[in-house]
C-alpha cells in the first residue's frame, strides 16, 4: 500500500470556484486552501478558489498570499461585479506575495480569487487594512443640496476619491454650507493627507458661481481670506478630487467687522436713519448681500435742525475702506459739499444750513469695505 500524503493545511470549502459560490471572507482573518487537487476524476482539479468581502472603513486593502513549495498561485482582486480586474499578484513555489489595492469603501462587495498557475499545493490568504486617521465626512454630500453644516472655527474632516457602488466610482466632491451671521472677512484653510490632491472652491448663494479657489496639494496645507461676506446670505464650500484619494481637514474662521454696522437698508434718502444733532453713528460699507457681489454701496442718515447755523461732518475709517461723504439738501438730492477719506484716514467737512428743516448725509463708498465712524456737530 502506498501510503497517503496529506497537506499540512486544511481545505477551503468546496465548491468556491465562482463568485457566486464565493465564501465570505472578513478583512483581518487568515483563510487557507488547497488548489491542484483532483475532484471528480483525476484530471478535473481544483484550478480556483472565490473569496468574497467587504471593508468595514474607508482604506486600503493588502492580499498576501503564501504558498507551499509545490504550487505557484495568481492572486486577482474584482470588481463589484465578480468579473472587472482591479490588480493581481503571482506567487512563486513556497513564496510570500502581496497586492495592495487603494480607496475601497464599506458597502460594495468585491471579490478575490486565488487561482493555480502551476502544479498544486496548499496556500494561506491573509488581508489587512490601512485606514485614513481623518474620520469622513457624511455621505452622500456630493451636491449642493446635500451640503453639510461647516461651523465656524471647528474642524470638519472628510475622504475624497474613495470607491462606492463600484471601484471605478469614486467620490469626487464634498459640499459645505455656512453663512456668516455678521459682517466680516473668512480664512478658508485645508490639510490633505499624503496621498491626496484637492480644489478648494468658495460658491456664490446661487451655488455656481465660484467667488474663489485653491489648490492643496499632497500632504499639503493651504488657505485663503475671502473678504466683505455679509451676515445672512448662505454660501458653499466645495472640496474637489484633483488626483489620488486621502483625507482633509476643512476648517473656516470668520473675523467679524470690528466696527458696528448701520440698520440696513438705508440705501437711498427716502430710508435715512436718523441722525440726531451732535451725535455719532457708525456702519458698514462694502459687505455682500443677496449675493457677493451685491455690495452694500450707500448708507443715507438725515438730520433734522429747528434754526439755521453750521453743520459739520467728521467720518473715520478702518483701513480697507475708501469713501465719499456728500451732506445733502432737504430734497435729500442736491448736493451741498462732499468730501472724500482715504483708507483708515479721517475728514471732515462743514455746510451752512440756511434755515430749519431735515437734511440728509450720504456715505458712499469708493473703494473696498470696511467700517466707519461718523459724527455731526451742528451749531
Amino acid at each position: 500500500m502506498i501510503p497517503l500524503a496529506l497537506p499540512a493545511v486544511g481545505n477551503d470549502a468546496e465548491l468556491n470556484d465562482t463568485p457566486a459560490t464565493a465564501l465570505a471572507l472578513t478583512v483581518g482573518t487568515p483563510v487557507v486552501g488547497h488548489l491542484g487537487y483532483s475532484r471528480s476524476a483525476y484530471a478535473d482539479v481544483d484550478n480556483v478558489d472565490y473569496y468574497k468581502f467587504t471593508v468595514p472603513v474607508d482604506g486600503d486593502v493588502t492580499f498576501t498570499t503564501t504558498t507551499n513549495s509545490t504550487l505557484y498561485s495568481l492572486t486577482t482582486v474584482y470588481d463589484s461585479n465578480g468579473t472587472s480586474l482591479i490588480n493581481s499578484a503571482y506567487t512563486g513555489y513556497g513564496g510570500v506575495n502581496s497586492v495592495t489595492i487603494g480607496h475601497l469603501a464599506p458597502g460594495t462587495t468585491y471579490y478575490v480569487a486565488v487561482s493555480r498557475y502551476s502544479q498544486w499545493g496548499t496556500y494561506q490568504l491573509t488581508t489587512s487594512e490601512a485606514s485614513p486617521t481623518d474620520a469622513n465626512d457624511v455621505e452622500n454630500n456630493d451636491i449642493y443640496s446635500k451640503a453639510l453644516k461647516l461651523t465656524n472655527n471647528v474642524t470638519s474632516t472628510g475622504h475624497l476619491g474613495y470607491s462606492r457602488t463600484a471601484y471605478g466610482d469614486r467620490d469626487t466632491t464634498d459640499f459645505y454650507k455656512f453663512s456668516a451671521g455678521a459682517n466680516g472677512d473668512m480664512n478658508f484653510s485645508l490639510t490633505n493627507s499624503s496621498n491626496l490632491y484637492a480644489l478648494v472652491s468658495i460658491i456664490d448663494h446661487n451655488h455656481t458661481s465660484v467667488i474663489y479657489s485653491f489648490y492643496v496639494g499632497y500632504g499639503a496645507t493651504g488657505s485663503s481670506t475671502i473678504p466683505h461676506f455679509g451676515s445672512s446670505t448662505t454660501y458653499y464650500v466645495s472640496v474637489t478630487l484633483y488626483a489620488g484619494y486621502g483625507s482633509y481637514q476643512l476648517k473656516r474662521v470668520f473675523t467679524k467687522q470690528a466696527i458696528k454696522g448701520d440698520t440696513e437698508t438705508n440705501d437711498v434718502y427716502l430710508k435715512a436713519l436718523l441722525f440726531a444733532p451732535n451725535t455719532t453713528k457708525t456702519g458698514n460699507l462694502g459687505y455682500s448681500r443677496a449675493s457677493y457681489g451685491a455690495v452694500d454701496s450707500s448708507d443715507f442718515y438725515k438730520i433734522t435742525v429747528t434754526q439755521a447755523g453750521t453743520l459739520t461732518i467728521n467720518l473715520t475709517n478702518t483701513s480697507t475702506l475708501y469713501d465719499l461723504v456728500t451732506i445733502y439738501n432737504t430734497n435729500g438730492t442736491s448736493s451741498m459739499g462732499s468730501f472724500y477719506v482715504g483708507y483708515g484716514a479721517a475728514g471732515n467737512g462743514s455746510v451752512s444750513l440756511p434755515a430749519a428743516g431735515t437734511y440728509y448725509v450720504g456715505v458712499s463708498l469708493y473703494a473696498q469695505w470696511g467700517g466707519y465712524t461718523l459724527k455731526n456737530t451742528f451749531q
